[in-house]
């Protein structure tokens, strides 16, 4: 990419390493990431391999991410590290390498953060007090809304907001109308994120069961697309409770383009997440854009932060009330509720915006 500075182009490719995790199509994090690698092409990039794999393979594959951010870092014409925050305490651990040895480099550092996680790191007594060093001596912080940001930080001056872009949906054609699917007999449902307890996934279920319980199965077809974890005891449960659920299909592990066409068709996303990092989910945004109404918990100031746009608000753990919901708007038209959502979130979250952003944020650190 060529920025210009007082009237004479620079390329930034030579001058910025991006670190962050490795593409995953449901993971929000990882979506935003390769956003960032877009917007700069030709940069070094470093990608952190996630796994579930054996310590010793954990090891393996910390070994072969030092060496390779190591080699790229030296390079005397790298100016900018910009990484993508880890949202655990070993990723913690990872970060503060990258920090240090980026510093001992001379670099400048760019965080960004996608998760609430700070603040509950900061509250810890001694990895608390060294992130709250380093993110408060880094050039830039990246916060995705003024909710994620601890409290300690709340005047620093190298803090930035910047939300987060949907992700291609807004080339709809005349025959993918989101006011069409309103017209349909049935209501589609569906669920996008990792298959994870925490994530909502397991109320999904509940309100599938309490749906048939009402007599209203033939109403809804539901879809549930994600990625399972390291949990092969959830798995397990969920794969034997979706085989006896006719009104369900189970994606794992979709494609982006499935994801996409998932949406396009559906006319709610059930979002009953009680995830403690939740901050701005990509998926409520792509909702927005793709004419679907949200049904999604209050996590982490997600009501607030929405408060532009229309939505419904359910609690977690509330399967019944859920249920109940669906089945009193079954015959709702919310197509013009929509279609103000998709033009507000097409302004809001529009890729050009984000990439104006951080283009904006990395020419500023970059030596004259």
């Amino acid at each position: 990419m060529k920025l210009r500075r007082s009237n004479s182009p620079f390329n930034v490719a030579d001058k910025l390493l991006l670190v962050g995790p490795s593409h995953s199509p449901v993971t929000g994090q990882s979506a935003m990431f390769q956003e960032a690698v877009n917007v700069f092409p030709g940069s070094k990039v470093v990608r952190i391999k996630g796994t579930t794999s054996k310590a010793i393979r954990k090891l393996i594959f910390a070994g072969e991410f030092l060496c390779s951010y190591f080699r790229k870092v030296i390079e005397p014409e790298v100016e900018i590290v910009y990484v993508t925050v880890s949202r655990s305490l070993s990723g913690f651990l990872r970060d503060f390498t990258i920090y240090s040895i980026a510093i001992a480099c001379r670099k400048k550092v760019v965080f960004h953060c996608h998760g609430g996680d700070l603040d509950r790191l900061f509250k810890r007594k001694i990895f608390g007090r060294i992130a709250y060093c380093i993110y408060r001596r880094a050039d830039v912080v990246i916060f995705l809304n003024r909710f994620s940001i601890p409290s300690e930080m709340s005047n620093s001056s190298n803090v930035m907001i910047i939300d987060n872009c949907y992700q291609g949906l807004n080339e709809i054609t005349t025959d993918q109308d989101p006011a069409s699917k309103w017209t349909r007999a049935y209501r589609r449902v569906t669920y996008v994120g990792n298959f994870i307890r925490e994530k909502g996934l397991d109320d999904v279920l509940d309100v599938i069961e309490k749906i048939s319980e009402r007599g209203c199965s033939s109403d809804f077809l539901f879809v549930a697309a994600g990625k399972f974890l390291n949990d092969p005891d959830f798995e397990a449960e969920v794969r034997l409770r979706a085989a006896k659920m006719k009104n369900l299909r189970l994606i794992a592990n979709p494609e982006r383009s499935q994801l996409e066409l998932e949406l396009r068709e559906s006319n709610f996303l059930l979002f009953p997440s009680r995830y403690p990092s939740e901050c701005q989910p990509l998926v409520v945004i792509e909702a927005f854009v793709a004419g679907v109404i949200p049904l999604i918990t209050n996590v982490n100031g997600i009501r607030e932060q929405f408060s532009d746009f229309s939505f419904l608000e359910i609690r977690p753990r509330d399967s019944a009330a859920v249920a109940d919901m669906l089945v009193a708007n079954l015959r709702h038209d919310f197509s013009e509720m929509t279609a103000v959502n998709r033009n507000a979130a097409i302004r809001r979250f529009s890729r050009e915006k984000f990439r104006e952003s951080l283009v904006d944020l990395i020419s500023s650190h970059l030596r004259k």
